[in-house]
């Protein structure tokens, strides 16, 4: 898997992938993929609100 550091360093099928994953993920298709596992989030001087919106996404 590619670091995703900016757009335009993805092609449009790579692109449409990472759209396609998040309907599926939306779809409830991961439910419990990261049950009994452990994630660590780095948030290396950024804000509050951009380190909630992460760990929310990662509780749903």
């Amino acid at each position: 898997m590619k670091n995703l550091i900016r757009l335009t360093d993805l092609q449009p099928e790579e692109i449409h992938e990472i759209f396609r994953i998040a309907d599926e993920i939306g779809d409830g298709k991961y439910n419990g993929f990261l049950e009994g596992k452990s994630v660590v989030l780095f948030f290396p001087n950024s804000s509050i609100r951009t380190r909630v919106t992460f760990e929310k996404g990662f509780t749903c």
